[in-house]
């Protein structure tokens, strides 16, 4: 699988989406039963290139957070990048941000409000 690496990264990265479906079934359906793309994401952009259109790209686009990451954005990744994954067209992956930064790391906004449990529980994920 081509995404395998990154989609094991990102999962461990984002261990409170995995507790935000377990919450939410409607979700994990969302993530991991789609088959297409979505017309439009809210914190990426996604298109495929290339002279055979073989490559996906996703470019984080969350241009007044630097591309933090949030919980949303990585919902969004997860989503394409698992279907460009299942896709027998697509040879090559890439992910890539703004001019400016490809991620200013974890959106510090979005967790000043987790409380510690949360957070302990997310961090004992990633290992």
């Amino acid at each position: 699988m081509l995404l395998s690496s990154l989609s094991r990264a990102a999962l461990r990265r984002s261990a409170s989406l995995d507790i935000l479906c377990s919450r939410n079934s409607n979700l994990h359906k969302v993530l991991f039963s789609t088959t297409t793309l979505k017309d439009s994401y809210d914190n990426i952009l996604v298109e495929t290139t290339g002279a055979q259109a073989n490559v996906g790209l996703i470019r984080l686009n969350r241009p007044k957070a630097l591309n933090a990451l949030s919980d949303a954005l990585f919902a969004d990744l997860l989503h394409a990048a698992t279907t460009l994954d299942k896709d027998p067209n697509i040879g090559c992956l890439i992910v890539t941000g703004s001019e400016k930064a490809f991620a200013a790391g974890a959106d510090i906004s979005e967790m000043k409000d987790r409380t510690f449990d949360f957070t302990y529980q997310v961090s004992c994920c990633e290992t």
